[in-house]
């Protein structure tokens, strides 16, 4: 099937009026949108708009470089089990490169490998050795006082299964007032389980 200007300017989502303008400008004559365009007018469309935006090498270039980036969001908690969303974007660069004087005749190509550098750099940190330094000690800040609340619980524990132990003693020993005895431990221990939890 031939092509037509009028198939071409949709194409190229261009108006026939206008692509006719350029095939003129190019130095292919065509009379009208129902006019067939053949592959090599197409190729001198090309090459005649390349030259007239700047971009007449574009036919020489040895490498395309792909950018891709993907934006995510990680949900991240903190010690004090509040949630935080984290935008989290991950830039991938791909260069592609011509295998040689064959491509010329093929269009494909392949994966550059990444250059690796014969020196190495000495390695400039983002945060300085004064930051680092405060962030230890903010750690190890941290770390103490985790432990100092692990043992203030662990105290808290151990009081409050005293008290509770302490009103089934006193239960035990007036067995004779029963009754009385019983509503009155536990409410002692309804007092204490509330004092515990305070």
């Amino acid at each position: 099937m031939a092509t037509t200007v009028k198939v071409l300017a949709k194409e190229l989502k261009r108006t026939a009026p206008d692509l006719l303008e350029q095939l003129k400008a190019a130095g292919i004559e065509k009379g009208s949108e129902d006019d067939s365009i053949t592959e090599k007018d197409k190729t001198v469309l090309l090459e005649h708009l390349q030259k007239e935006h700047g971009n007449a090498d574009t036919g020489n270039r040895k490498k395309i470089t792909l950018i891709k980036r993907e934006n995510s969001e990680i949900r991240q908690a903190d010690s004090a089990g509040r949630t935080r969303t984290v935008q989290v974007e991950v830039r991938k660069k791909r260069v592609l490169v011509k295998a040689g004087d064959k491509v010329a005749e093929t269009p494909e190509v392949e994966v550059a490998p990444e250059k690796v550098a014969t020196k190495a750099a000495p390695v400039k940190h983002a945060i300085s050795e004064e930051e680092l330094e405060k962030r230890a000690a903010e750690a190890t800040r941290q770390a103490e006082l985790l432990a100092r609340q692990e043992a203030e619980m662990k105290a808290a524990e151990e009081v409050r299964q005293k008290q509770a132990a302490a009103p089934e003693i006193e239960v035990e020993a007036k067995a004779d007032d029963a009754p009385a005895a019983a509503a009155k431990a536990a409410e002692k221990k309804a007092q204490a389980d509330k004092a515990s939890k305070i």
